[in-house]
């Protein structure tokens, strides 16, 4: 298990003397990053939505998110916010931001990118373990946020943030992410760090301060 946040975040915020309610709980995240991810948020998911005061204490205070470039695999799950990260033309996109059609290269995306590696076929049937794979699909989504992952993340943020809910736990003004992926694959184990890295700058945006925890398989 791995924790990406910044312990300070909270600790400088600690009130001592403060003892959260009983019963409150803070703005909490399960993310999901490829296929096994997933599916153990969807599990997740499941179990809480049959805790009997799920509807009044929990619904909104917890929200659940799948990523993946499987689409066959989404379908499977129950989870309501899913997105699908790889469905666009690879190798165009490639040749883009490389400098190799009628735009001068991207720096910020070539010194990640391998010059040799040439991308798999345009495809949805996931990552074929392959983690740069991972990354470049995430890098064109959150781009221009064309699949709105961005706003969606936003959208949930606030709404675990309304200060009308007085199951919500605000001091300190925490939220916690658990994101869960499988480092044996290629879209959990190459989407993690940015996934962990685009949470922190949201929640911090929002003046949370984000503990985020990688469950890595």
């Amino acid at each position: 298990m791995s924790d990406f946040s910044n312990s300070n975040d909270i600790l400088e915020k600690d009130d001592k003397t403060y003892k959260k309610p009983v019963g409150t709980v803070f703005p909490t995240f399960f993310v999901g990053i490829g296929g096994c991810g997933s599916g153990i948020v969807d599990e997740i998911r499941k179990k809480v939505m049959q805790l009997p005061d799920y509807e009044n204490r929990y619904s909104k205070l917890i929200q659940f998110m799948a990523f993946d470039t499987d689409q066959d695999d989404l379908k499977e799950l129950g989870i309501e916010n899913t997105f699908l990260i790889s469905d666009f033309a690879k190798g165009e996109y490639v040749n883009l931001k490389m400098g190799r059609a009628h735009k001068s290269a991207d720096p910020f995306f070539t010194q990640m990118w391998p010059d040799w590696y040439a991308t798999r076929p345009d495809s949805t049937k996931g990552a074929g373990q392959i983690r740069v794979e991972s990354r470049l699909s995430l890098f064109y989504q959150l781009e221009d946020d064309r699949r709105g992952i961005i706003g969606k993340i936003n959208a949930l943020i606030l709404k675990t943030k309304d200060h009308d809910n007085h199951y919500r736990a605000d001091r300190p003004p925490a939220a916690y992410v658990h994101i869960f992926c499988s480092v044996a694959g290629g879209t959990g184990s190459g989407g993690v760090l940015n996934m962990a890295l685009l949470f922190r700058e949201l929640l911090k945006a929002q003046r949370l301060s984000p503990v985020i925890v990688g469950n890595l398989l």
